[in-house]
């Protein structure tokens, strides 16, 4: 087997410039047809005498070889992978029909082909996408090729090898993390997938495929306690809440960096930027009791807090300037007020959440909003007024403060 298809990739290695036209592909499926004769001769054989199971299992292979290399040689270079996975996938058939340990070790080699070829393969952001965004050849390629890991993960489960099986498993989550992450750079950068650079919403788009990708994960490592979805979930998660709180929220936001999130309030950009990832973190938060690491717990209350408060900051923002064309940070006149209110409510909020649901550290984290309203009541916003505006605002705050006082008082330390 291993001489057949030496000796045949040579030839079309050396011929291929110099006969065009040549139909490789149904050369390739003629070849397999002398192995698919042997092989039915030894099963016939084989069901009055017991023998020869590692001929029968190689000769099926190199059936399943030739097969699956007339699918490259037939269409163009960015199907080269898929037919390793569907070589692996053949692999994993025969040697769980016939028992064959040595042939399925065959599946290490297939996989680290595959998982080499469709992750760290920069080539892979030059090939053509075609003119149909989603419907690419990334979703054909990537999802035939995990569709074919399954496939596999279906035969080699029965047979205890718990390395291969995890292995396969954490290959089949990583090219579906690939795929997404590829079909969200083809949305944006159709024409330079290559490119290194990405766009404020392009980043958003990450953050909630990634998200939306660990808490699958999440879901299913809390439903079948399975190691290599928990795995899935961290890495996936952490990489969504670094660049969700790194980038997103510090570093490139739309007041630092140039960005189009539209002019309608609440529904823009900004829902997409910060609040559904601050939601998907809530929810992940309420499925994570079974995470064996607590402190993953609070990372991830963290993040919901943070994308949240950024979120209400940035729409007050944009309710003043929605093309965010004013530099810096600095506000003044009504917009202080409104960021004022929009804390404290958000605060409150905080607050209220967590009597109702016995969490000492969402009440701690809007006590701390509180708080740091007041301050700035206080050393900011009362600077600008006068008179009996000024007293009427001590008064108004004053009463809040009391009201807030007494709920924490009379709620607060009840829920201990």
């Amino acid at each position: 087997v291993a001489a057949a298809l030496a000796h045949f990739l040579f030839a079309w290695y050396v011929l291929r410039g110099s006969t065009s036209g040549t139909p490789w592909g149904l050369i390739s499926i003629g070849l397999a047809v002398p192995f698919l004769v042997g092989a039915e001769r030894l099963v016939r054989w084989r069901e009055t005498m017991r023998g020869a199971t590692e001929a029968l299992g190689f000769l099926a292979a190199g059936v399943a070889f030739f097969i699956g290399a007339a699918i490259p040689l037939e269409l163009s270079r960015e199907w080269i992978t898929v037919a390793y996975a569907i070589e692996l996938a053949a692999v994993a058939a025969i040697a769980s029909q016939l028992g064959l340990v040595a042939l399925r070790q065959l599946c290490w080699p297939l996989l680290a082909v595959v998982v080499i070829r469709f992750v760290i393969n920069p080539e892979i952001l030059k090939y053509p996408l075609g003119v149909t965004p989603i419907l690419n050849w990334m979703l054909w390629g990537y999802g035939i090729s995990i569709a074919a890991l399954v496939v596999a993960l279906r035969f080699l489960r029965p047979t205890g090898d718990v390395k291969l099986v995890r292995a396969v498993e954490a290959a089949a989550a990583l090219l579906t993390f690939v795929l997404l992450t590829l079909e969200v750079r083809s949305l944006f950068q159709p024409a330079a997938m290559a490119t290194p650079d990405a766009g404020f919403m392009e980043r958003a788009f990450y953050v909630l495929v990634w998200g939306g990708f660990a808490l699958a994960a999440l879901w299913v490592s809390w439903s079948r306690h399975d190691p290599v979805a928990l795995w899935a979930w961290r890495l996936s998660g952490g990489l969504a809440a670094a660049v969700a709180v790194v980038l997103q929220v510090l570093a490139a936001n739309p007041v630092f960096q140039d960005a189009d999130v539209g002019r309608l309030p609440i529904a823009n950009g900004l829902l997409l930027a910060y609040a559904v990832p601050a939601a998907m973190a809530a929810l992940a938060r309420s499925w994570i009791d079974g995470e064996p690491r607590r402190e993953i717990g609070h990372i991830v209350e963290a993040t919901a807090l943070i994308l949240a408060f950024a979120w209400v900051s940035f729409e007050v923002r944009h309710l003043f300037d929605p093309a965010f064309v004013r530099p810096g940070l600095w506000a003044r006149g009504l917009e202080l007020y409104a960021y004022s209110i929009a804390w404290l409510l958000f605060g409150v909020a905080l607050l209220a959440l967590g009597f109702l649901r016995r969490a000492a550290a969402l009440r701690h984290a809007g006590m701390a909003l509180v708080c740091l309203v007041v301050a700035k009541v206080f050393l900011v916003d009362m600077a600008g007024l006068q008179g009996l505006l000024r007293v009427f605002s001590f008064l108004g705050l004053g009463a809040a403060l009391i009201g807030l006082g007494y709920a924490y008082r009379r709620f607060g330390f009840d829920s201990r």
